[in-house]
Formats: structure tokens, C-alpha cells, sequence
């Protein structure tokens, strides 16, 4: 049994609709499948690891919210001053201490998702993706303790 698309009002307010769709890579050949039911089951540690990567995200995002008060001006100020993407990423990780992956998410925000941004809005993320850590963890275990 296929699940139906998600319809939702995307940032622009346009209505978007996606479906969750797995890639499978066998023998050089590339295949993308509608998921199913059996999608979580076969892929929860994926999604672990996916939730694991966002709850470090966030933390760090907050690091660098909580440390300067006027953080998005001075991240749109080192996104004009950078020649490059690599060097808003180096020079966000050597100012505010944060990894390279929290660097490169904050590069990959489009400019009205960063001016968005607020303590609160990085704080009630990091909160689901902890969740998210602590209920696929005990998921797995469970998985696991079946196998």
C-alpha cells in the first residue's frame, strides 16, 4: 500500500506536494522507489543518524545565537564578505567554535530562513530532533532486541 503525497503551502505560500522515495544504488545501477510501510522498519537507523546530525545542528546554532545577540547581522555580513561558500564556512567555525557541518547548514539557508532565525525557533528544534534521538534510539534497541 503506497502512502499519498504530503500537500502543504511551501515558503513562497505555493502548494507543494512530495512523497518520501528511497534510492537504492545495486550493481552501479541507480533505482528510486515510492517508500512504504516497510520504509521505517528498514531504514530507522538512518533516521537516527539524521535526527543525531540536526540535534547537533541546533545545539551549535544556539551556541552561536546565545553568544552574539546580533548574530544574524554578523552572519549576513560574512556571507557578503566572503568570496566563496568555503569561506563563510571557515570563517563561521573559527569565530563562533561551531563544526563544519553547523557551518555549512547555516550557508545552505536560503537568506529569509536565516533572517528568520531566533534563540527560540533553534531552541524548540533542538528539543524535537532530541526527542527524535531518544525515541528512534529506544526504537532501535527494540529492533534489535527482536532480532
Amino acid at each position: 500500500m503506497k502512502k499519498k503525497e504530503i500537500i502543504y503551502h511551501n515558503t513562497d505560500g505555493k502548494m507543494a506536494k512530495e512523497k518520501l522515495m528511497l534510492m537504492f544504488n545495486e550493481n552501479g545501477h541507480v533505482r528510486i522507489d515510492e517508500a512504504d510501510y516497510t520504509a521505517l522498519y528498514k531504514n530507522i537507523e538512518e533516521f537516527y543518524h539524521w535526527a543525531l546530525q540536526g540535534k547537533k545542528i541546533y545545539k551549535e546554532w544556539m551556541k552561536v545565537f546565545q553568544t552574539d545577540e546580533n548574530a544574524i547581522n554578523a552572519l549576513l555580513q560574512m556571507l557578503r564578505q566572503a568570496n566563496t561558500i568555503e569561506d563563510f564556512i571557515n570563517e563561521t567555525t573559527e569565530i563562533y567554535k561551531i563544526s563544519t557541518v553547523s557551518a555549512e547548514a547555516l550557508a545552505n539557508l536560503s537568506l529569509s530562513e536565516l533572517t528568520e532565525l531566533t534563540v527560540g525557533v533553534i531552541q524548540l528544534r533542538f528539543k524535537y530532533y532530541s526527542l527524535a534521538v531518544e525515541q528512534l534510539g529506544a526504537l532501535i534497541k527494540h529492533k534489535n532486541a527482536l532480532q
